[in-house]
């Protein structure tokens, strides 16, 4: 889902800068039904499917049925974000800005724009949860009745608004709301530029812009704090060993924050660069329903992210390999006669000193193809594709890395120094019970995050291993390196070639 939100946000990004790619040649009433047609037709049919796959759960093949919906409901997320696309091809941004132009007369507005353009395709992902609602409450009734018989606690069900308001907050506004923002800093700055703003000059303007970035992104945690319901964790043995465990690795808190769901969701989280705005987040129903030593397992998993600076070294590898694919693709394109040149009016593709959109036929390694915008766009497509390969391979192992010092962690709790099988059995069994607990298949897939089972056969591999020499911990100081030479090498090759 995070994948999604960032590709949204890309496109809009990107939109003032491809002007010329925009079509503006649909009237205000073909444009909307253009917006609204297609996803409508989409929410319908996976609502059919959702009744369709209700009415056959308690058949044998129901888990069969599941993972159908499932592989379907992803299908429709990603449909919408094409859809979100072709929105903005279509002119839907410009004829938002004329609407509230004309409405309110705002020739600039901040943000206002983007969120009603944001908002059918925030619809079409509401609607996919209201669709899926009923089969998520027969699941949860089977689950209540397990919790009956071990006299644990029982939550009232989530109504339908609940359950789908509950999406929205904890799968999208984690990192819609922070883009929103960066967004919003930008147009401002831009905005402050065309009114010759003492402060924000042509030279000044990317500074104010990377620090407004960076005061967002080390403020996100404040802001997902309000976003989310969360209070902070209750005095009590918990909260003191979860404390100490901080003080043990040298991790400073603001926070550790009890992460209401009401029995909704079993997860963890840590969120923020520096001590004073880092909030370690423990969701009630996971300190409820999972055994101490479970319990402190995925809280190293969460310190481990803050003592391996994970955050820090993610970014740096999401950077480095949007260098590396962004310059071979402008390679490619350059080799094919195409260049981008930044103007007044946002980025010009031409190609061979023509348009690029009206450049013509006779592609070398795309024949059939009229247009040198096919092959823009394909190239632009590839790059992206393996940009989330490499940044999803990254981020996999990183939670991998998570995982070996949560079992490093247990190994000297108890003064040892090599992985016995009950160090490793202890986080496969807190991965099963987070899997259980969630109702995920173990084999369901994660982009940033693998499979529980995939986590769970390497954790099995660590028997026996030294906890001052495992495999991962090598091959994250190769990544890291690798990810500072290549941010390094991009770097002096642009100011080389400038």
């Amino acid at each position: 889902m995070q994948l999604l939100i960032i590709l949204l946000m890309l496109c809009l990004f990107t939109h003032d800068q491809a002007q010329s790619w925009i079509s503006t040649e649909f009237a205000w009433p073909i444009l909307l039904l253009w917006v609204v047609l297609p996803k409508l037709i989409l929410a319908i049919g996976y609502t059919l499917a959702c009744r369709r796959t209700y009415r056959r759960l308690a058949l044998p093949n129901a888990a069969r049925r599941l993972r159908r919906l499932e592989r379907l409901g992803g299908a429709l997320r990603i449909a919408a974000v094409l859809l979100f696309a072709s929105d903005l091809h279509f002119g839907l941004l410009i004829s938002v800005r004329a609407g509230i132009q004309t409405l309110t007369g705002i020739t600039h507005p901040i943000l206002l724009d983007e969120v009603v353009v944001l908002l059918p395709t925030l619809a079409l992902w509401g609607l996919g949860w209201w669709a899926y609602y009923p089969i998520d409450r027969r699941l949860r009734e089977a689950a209540m009745m397990r919790r009956f018989d071990q006299g644990l606690p029982v939550y009232p069900m989530w109504t339908r608004w609940q359950y789908v308001l509950s999406q929205y907050r904890y799968q999208v506004a984690l990192i819609l709301v922070p883009l929103l923002f960066v967004i919003a800093w930008s147009e401002m700055v831009r905005l402050a530029g065309t009114l010759s703003w003492a402060w924000v000059t042509p030279d000044t303007e990317p500074w104010w812009t990377l620090g407004g970035f960076v005061l967002i992104f080390l403020f996100a945690p404040l802001i997902i704090r309000l976003t989310w319901d969360t209070v902070p964790l209750p005095d009590g043995d918990v909260r003191n060993h979860l404390l100490s465990m901080c003080k043990t690795h040298r991790v400073r808190v603001r926070e550790l924050l009890l992460w209401r769901t009401y029995g909704g969701m079993i997860n963890a989280a840590v969120m923020g660069l520096i001590g004073p705005l880092r909030f370690i987040l423990i969701t009630d129903a996971l300190l409820q329903q999972m055994p101490g030593e479970h319990v402190e397992a995925v809280m190293a998993h969460e310190l481990a992210h803050v003592c391996k600076r994970h955050m820090l070294w993610l970014l740096i590898s999401a950077v480095a390999l949007m260098s590396v694919v962004e310059t071979a693709a402008v390679v490619v394109l350059a080799s094919n006669g195409v260049r981008f040149d930044s103007t007044d009016q946002g980025l010009t593709v031409t190609a061979n000193g023509v348009n690029a959109v009206t450049a013509g036929p006779g592609l070398p390694w795309l024949p059939g193809i009229d247009s040198r915008e096919a092959m823009i766009v394909a190239v632009m497509a590839v790059a992206a594709v393996v940009w989330a390969i490499g940044f999803g391979w990254v981020s996999r192992r990183i939670e991998r890395q998570a995982d070996s010092f949560a079992v490093s962690h247990l190994v000297k709790e108890r003064d040892g120094d090599t992985v016995e099988p009950r160090d490793a059995q202890t986080m496969i069994d807190a991965l099963q019970h987070v899997a259980d607990l969630n109702h995920i298949r173990t084999e369901k897939h994660s982009w940033r995050h693998g499979s529980i089972a995939w986590r769970q056969d390497y954790l099995r591999s660590l028997v026996g291993s030294a906890i001052h020499r495992l495999p991962i911990d090598r091959q994250m100081r190769w990544v890291n390196s690798l990810s500072v030479v290549a941010v390094a090498a991009i770097f002096l090759l642009q100011a080389w070639l400038s």
